[in-house]
């Protein structure tokens, strides 16, 4: 990987979500942002600022070099989107037929963001041309970020990378409230992955069910999974000697997608045999944690620790003191596609690690294949075996290992990112822009056409 001191082109990264905001999603693009001025990309940053009802996380810009620019455009929600959005969502309406009209047809998708992204064009064409921007990087989601993206390369004609963090209409949590909306997400959805020069998806699974959905019209569609920053684990090892207590931690959100009956049912035979020593457990959530699974816990008798959302660093330090991990696999469909971003952190933490979901899960294999801890499946007297198996160690002294040290190097986030600029110099190789003055009708193929 040859590393490019002085930046010679300007990359747009279109991401509404992004620090000073906190939790998972931003991480990626954060990441991509911090390293890509290493591999001669100047990342310019269009975000909407602290977003209501996600964390926010102060520390997190303090990551960033000089070199990247951040533009923060405000959020004010609307009723109505005006502009070529609005010409969209009248077109969509039509195409609909009233019979079958969704009741928000003004909308031409699920998301808030609509506005943002509609009053982001004038002011980023011309930063465009301003910046000599020579390709646009959005992620997903929200679908407002490749709305934006995919109005811009219609504008001007600049090679457009589009990065699926999640699936949309093909995700475990796609809310399906009526035929209609489910035509409406998908047919903006095809015209993301037919438009985008390239299309990022974070597994391999992941990236075969776009491009399925995507149809004959296909175009790139490459893998980039998500990882770790070695930086943020540079402080050293945090010692873990036995103690009268045994932490499993479980980092993140543990919502009803999340909380298995059988991970509560092996909670409470795991403390039912270890009898008067119970006292010695402790489960500890640190972010979200769901009020069914609160209640679930309860009625396990499993003495609980909440912590609420903090800082990156300290939820990478509490990965590194438990002495062990949990991570439950998400259900619903498409779900086994799913890699949850933790779950790089976790392998850097080098602890022990318990996956919980159905057998034969991405999850499970990359912890088989880091030989980073045990898979239990999902069933209740599978996850008390595993339990009882890191316990019981952790007390004779000899822990269970996390990690192979050798099999992290892959997922590190600078490496990854030298793939995204890797993606982005091909990109831009083989596309010729036209010119920033398209004409005014150009805006019309961007949602409009049949």
């Amino acid at each position: 990987m040859e590393q490019t001191l002085n930046p010679s082109r300007n990359v747009l990264m279109i991401s509404c979500a992004f620090p000073p905001t906190g939790g998972p999603g931003v991480q990626r693009s954060l990441k991509f942002a911090k390293f890509l001025p290493q591999f001669g990309w100047r990342p310019i940053v269009w975000c909407a600022g602290p977003l209501a009802g996600l964390p926010r996380d102060d520390t997190l810009r303090a990551e960033l070099p000089d070199d990247v620019s951040i533009h923060t455009h405000a959020h004010r929600p609307m009723t109505k989107p005006r502009g070529f959005l609005a010409d969209f969502a009248r077109r969509a309406a039509g195409r609909l037929g009233r019979s079958s009209r969704p009741k928000n047809v003004d909308a031409p998708h699920q998301d808030e963001f609509i506005t943002w992204a509609d009053s982001s064009m004038e002011p980023l064409l011309e930063l465009i041309e301003r910046e000599q921007v020579s390709a646009i990087y959005s992620t997903f989601s929200p679908a407002s970020n490749h709305c934006l993206a995919m109005a811009l390369k219609t504008q001007t004609g600049l090679p457009w990378l589009a990065d699926f963090r999640d699936l949309w209409t093909d995700d475990y949590r796609y809310p399906k409230a009526s035929a209609a909306r489910c035509e409406a997400d998908r047919e903006l959805e095809r015209r993301f992955l037919t438009m985008a020069d390239v299309v990022i998806g974070v597994t391999p699974r992941q990236t075969k069910i776009l491009a399925g959905a995507a149809g004959p019209n296909a175009r790139t569609f490459e893998t980039i999974t998500n990882g770790f920053d070695a930086e943020d684990f540079s402080a050293g090892a945090i010692a873990t000697t036995p103690t009268s207590e045994f932490v499993l931690a479980h980092v993140g959100r543990l919502d009803q997608y999340r909380s298995y009956d059988a991970l509560f049912d092996g909670l409470k035979r795991f403390l039912n045999n270890l009898g008067q020593d119970r006292s010695r457990f402790l489960f500890r959530v640190v972010g979200h944690a769901g009020s069914v699974a609160r209640a679930k816990l309860q009625d396990a008798g499993v003495r609980c620790d909440y912590v609420d959302y903090v800082e990156h660093a300290r939820a990478i330090h509490a990965m590194r003191s438990a002495d062990a991990l949990l991570l439950t696999v998400p259900t619903g469909p498409n779900a086994g596609s799913v890699i949850p971003a933790k779950l790089f952190e976790y392998l850097a933490a080098q602890r022990p690690i318990l996956t919980v979901g159905p057998n034969g899960g991405a999850c499970e294999r990359i912890v088989a294949q880091t030989q980073a801890g045990l898979s239990a499946g999902v069933e209740a007297d599978q996850i008390a075996a595993a339990i009882d198996r890191m316990y019981s160690a952790s007390r004779k002294g000899q822990p269970m290992p996390g990690c192979l040290p050798q099999c992290l190097a892959p997922f590190e986030r600078k490496t990854l990112t030298w793939r995204l600029a890797d993606l982005l110099d091909r990109t831009v190789a083989t596309t010729e822009p036209v010119a920033h003055d398209a004409p005014e009708a150009a805006k019309e193929t961007l949602l409009c056409s049949p």
